[in-house]
């Protein structure tokens, strides 16, 4: 699989979680990549960036964009597509 590189200019780092229910999603995010675990296990690795606000990830097959807060500490899936 190829995992195509956003062209955006910011990054952020650490970890992001939501607990949903009976799970645990985490995305770790480091240098312009960005590895998800769920309930502790990895589940996916890919690449994002930052273009007007917006947090654009590319996770395995799955693009997804979601609003990130101004101070960059949680952000807002607004949609994902395979």
């Amino acid at each position: 699989m190829k995992i195509r590189r956003f062209n955006c200019t910011k990054i952020i780092s650490g970890r992001y979680t939501a607990n949903l229910g009976v799970s645990k999603d985490t995305s770790v995010f480091k240098d312009d990549t960005v590895t998800e675990y769920q309930s502790n296990e990895k589940s996916g690795k890919g690449t994002y960036g930052i273009k007007d606000g917006d947090l654009k990830i590319k996770l395995n097959d799955t693009e997804i964009t979601a609003e990130l807060a101004k101070d960059k500490k949680s952000f807002k899936i607004e949609w994902a597509m395979r």
